[in-house]
């Protein structure tokens, strides 16, 4: 039964997915912003190497998984930065992964710096049902699909070592549809709106509250956290919660060293299949930075 439950809702899911491209949902979102926003290039001001990969629903045979990589790093004394990125979520009957590169260019407004980022890859994407178990194997809404489709995205945003503010539209083209053609199409777009401050307590004792908004034609989804940052910045015990999902997450991270940072998360789900028993998600999370060199004061808050 539940097995049949979780095929029912990711076959729903695939249908809904051909019309927008959907944000990638990372509990840890604020280790791998390259993600949501190519303005967040270089502002960590190293070469900075993240990897994340979920497993959604892990106790379901079949559930969706995906995995996430990032590298950026300000060039030319820092007021342009790059980055490349690769993105995979993939579930029964469907698959994507996508190559981006992004470009920021970066400027002080007062005490602050501003990015302005673009974005632009290439991805491929595959329809398969052939591994599922369909009634009518001859129904055409169920034949196999691939290809590859271009995609760019833009942003911006606003930070110092206390606080940042980012707004993104991270895809702008559509998903293809049956013909194979995508494009523009304002009305599907996804908008992403992030903030976040630091309070500063102690050396030993930090508070980090997040916020992250998305826009799209079917609502806002509003997801807010916070972070406890203890014993000089080596211990992060956060917790956020996601309106439309339900979802609570706990997340802890340890900065391993200067360069290395480590990091798991795990969500519940008050939705009904959620709540049933496998129903979380786990994600874990590598952060390597090279070459530290910062000209502001503490680049790891964000």
């Amino acid at each position: 039964m539940k097995k049949h439950l979780i095929i029912i809702f990711l076959l729903l899911l695939s249908f809904v997915t051909q019309a927008q491209f959907e944000v990638p949902r990372l509990s840890q979102y604020l280790n791998n912003g390259l993600v949501n926003n190519p303005a967040y290039a270089g502002s960590r001001e190293a070469l900075s190497f993240t990897g994340v990969g979920r497993s959604i629903y892990s106790g379901f045979d079949g559930n969706p998984t995906g995995f996430l990589a990032a590298l950026h790093s300000p060039i030319k004394k820092g007021n342009i930065a790059l980055g490349v990125s690769v993105e995979n979520k993939s579930y029964p009957g469907y698959s994507n992964t996508g190559v981006y590169t992004h470009y920021a260019f970066r400027t002080w407004l007062g005490g602050m710096r501003l990015s302005l980022g673009l974005r632009a890859g290439l991805y491929n994407y595959s329809l398969d049902y052939s591994g599922l178990d369909v009634k009518d194997p001859m129904d055409r809404a169920f034949d196999s699909e691939s290809g590859f489709a271009p995609n760019f995205g833009t942003g911006i945003y606003l930070y110092n070592n206390k606080f940042f503010l980012g707004f993104s539209v991270p895809y702008l083209l559509n998903l293809p549809d049956s013909t194979g053609s995508t494009g523009f199409n304002p009305l599907s777009y996804r908008y992403l709106m992030t903030t976040g401050y630091l309070f500063d307590i102690s050396d030993n004792f930090k508070l980090k509250s997040t916020v992250m908004a998305e826009y799209s034609i079917s609502g806002i989804d509003l997801q807010g956290g916070f972070n406890f940052i203890l014993f000089k910045d080596k211990i992060w015990l956060g917790s956020l919660y996601r309106n439309t999902s339900k979802t609570l997450t706990s997340i802890i991270e340890v900065q391993v060293s200067d360069p290395m940072r480590l990091g798991i998360a795990y969500d519940y789900s008050f939705s009904n299949l959620g709540m049933m028993p496998g129903g979380g998600s786990f994600e874990v999370m590598f952060r390597y930075e090279f070459n530290f060199v910062s000209d502001i004061d503490s680049p790891f808050y964000f």
